[in-house]
């Protein structure tokens, strides 16, 4: 079924096992998903950041998913110059960089500016033309890729509405899934982005907000963006695993990309894993011929 050209579609219904929706997300985060741009990325990360932001109905509308796309957009094409999309000859770039572009030469901007400096009435505007150009293909294969359990969507009437078990999973596990999610993001960025690029986005990180050891510079970038602000008081235990990076004993045994590989073999490792993440370090060092 192509997924991306659905007008709407409606989450399965009946009970949910923990495996069901692991295997949903593990799915997600594999290879089998196929990415042509960052969109699946981006797009999950709105509908996470906007879940208490649902109506009467229970539904989350277009604006209000599309208005936080473009925000966590902005940055990411407009200051870093991160391509969003596997650069070809004869391929344009993707509607949402064409939008973003295009919006700063046409309101006369010659510089990036934050986009907290641009007007209500002309941020509604540029949401809508981007709003108008990604949903044609991303809410159809999003919902495709997680099986058809995390939502349900009308493009005609432009909303989204979370199936009720798969809103108590994604956060009971947000910290995990999200971390999940930065990763197998910055991996795309990695794959279709130039030396140049990175070269770019390291001269404008704040210094003090170093590389973690072995880990990519668009890893990095993610973090900067959208984890400072971090509760850890929220935090889960694998992301305190992602962290024991920085400790000297753990240093060269553990990074994220070990440990995102080792994750995705196969869900029900994933699953013992993020019960507990000691089971993982154990197995990173016998990889590496270490005794534990």
């Amino acid at each position: 079924m192509r997924y991306y050209n659905l007008s709407e579609g409606n989450f399965k219904t009946g009970k949910l096992t923990e495996n069901e929706m692991w295997e949903a997300f593990h799915w997600l985060f594999s290879d089998k998903s196929v990415n042509d741009s960052s969109y699946k990325f981006i797009f999950l990360k709105s509908i996470i950041d906007c879940m208490d932001r649902k109506d009467e109905f229970d539904k989350i509308s277009f604006d209000i998913l599309f208005e936080r796309f473009t925000s966590i957009s902005w940055n990411l094409v407009l200051k870093y110059g991160i391509s969003q999309k596997i650069k070809s000859i004869g391929k344009k770039a993707t509607v949402l960089e064409q939008e973003l572009q295009d919006f700063l030469v046409l309101n006369g901007y010659d510089r990036y500016v934050p986009i907290e400096e641009i007007d209500d009435e002309k941020r509604r505007k540029l949401v809508f033309k981007i709003k108008q150009g990604c949903k044609r293909y991303v809410i159809g294969a999003l919902f495709g890729d997680m099986k058809e359990l995390l939502y349900s969507f009308s493009k005609k009437e432009q909303w989204i509405k979370l199936n009720p078990q798969m809103e108590v999973f994604v956060i009971k596990h947000k910290n995990v899934i999200e971390s999940l999610n930065y990763c197998k993001w910055a991996s795309f960025y990695e794959k279709i982005n130039s030396d140049e690029t990175k070269n770019h986005i390291i001269s404008l990180l704040d210094k003090d907000f170093e590389k973690r050891k072995n880990e990519s510079i668009y890893r990095t970038l993610l973090a900067y963006e959208f984890e400072r602000e971090m509760d850890m008081s929220k935090v889960n235990t694998i992301e305190l695993l992602f962290m024991a990076e920085d400790s000297e004993e753990n240093a060269e045994i553990i990074n994220r990309n070990n440990i995102e590989e080792e994750l995705f073999q196969d869900y029900s490792n994933m699953r013992k894993y993020l019960a507990n993440p000691i089971d993982l370090i154990g197995k990173l060092k016998r990889n590496k011929g270490i005794e534990v």
